[in-house]
This record gives structure tokens, C-alpha cells and sequence, in this order.
């Protein structure tokens, strides 16, 4: 695992483990999560920048736009491990990248489309069995 250090802080929140995102909640906010490092993630390839939610963003957005088809990221964790969180921060990525100027309008059309499931702790044992 390697330590990610967007925006110059370094932090171990963070880690890739092929295609998948292992982000721990940290319980303090973290300067990572601006339109700076929005910014600096959009049109980068995933294996290019530090793990984080934009680089998986980043990739769906990617492939949506390249294949035209649907993607999903999955959200998985226990109680508090900032689950809803990480959701929005990806919501936030697809709207700025979009080029809208209604950041707001975006948002309620990625939620209205269900892009992203969250699954919650009774579904997540199933999900670690298949990452096992």
C-alpha cells in the first residue's frame, strides 16, 4: 500500500489495491477533497495520480463517456466508515467535471440515475467474500 499525498498532505486514508478504493475514515476533515484535487484528478489515468475517490470517479466517468455505458461504483463499510460521505464526494466529481454551472442540478441527476449503490453493512459481508 502506498500513502496518498494530494494537495501535499501526506495521508494514510487512503490506499489502491488494484481496483479497488480502501479508505479509511480519518474522523477529522482533510484538505483532499476541494476543486483543486477535483481538478488535478480530472482526465488523468488512475494508475498516473495517488489512490482516492476522484481516481475512481475518474475511471467510471471515463468509461461511461468512452463506451457509452452505464457504471457503478460500490460503496461498502461498517457503521461510520464513511460510506454517505465518500458517496458525495463522487457525486461532487461527476458534477464538476460535467462542465455544468449548476453543480446542484447534476447531483440530483447522478442520485436520480443511481450510479452508485451503497451497500450496507448486511450486504458488505457478501461483498468481502467475493474480494476474498
Amino acid at each position: 500500500m502506498r500513502p496518498s499525498s494530494a494537495a501535499g498532505e501526506l495521508t494514510l486514508s487512503l490506499c489502491a489495491a488494484g481496483i479497488v478504493l480502501v479508505a479509511i475514515n480519518p474522523y477529522e476533515p482533510l484538505q483532499i477533497y476541494g476543486s483543486d484535487i477535483i481538478n488535478a484528478y480530472s482526465g488523468q489515468n488512475t494508475g498516473d495520480m495517488d489512490p482516492h475517490i476522484f481516481a475512481v470517479a475518474e475511471e467510471a466517468y471515463k468509461q461511461m463517456a468512452r463506451d457509452e455505458r452505464n457504471q457503478s461504483i460500490i460503496v461498502s463499510g461498517e457503521s461510520g466508515a464513511g460510506k454517505t460521505v465518500s458517496a458525495k464526494y463522487a457525486m461532487r466529481y461527476f458534477a464538476t467535471v460535467s462542465g455544468t454551472t449548476s453543480e446542484a442540478n447534476v447531483e440530483q441527476k447522478v442520485l436520480a440515475s443511481n450510479p452508485i449503490m451503497e451497500v450496507r453493512t448486511a450486504g458488505s459481508s457478501l461483498l468481502r467474500k467475493t474480494l476474498d
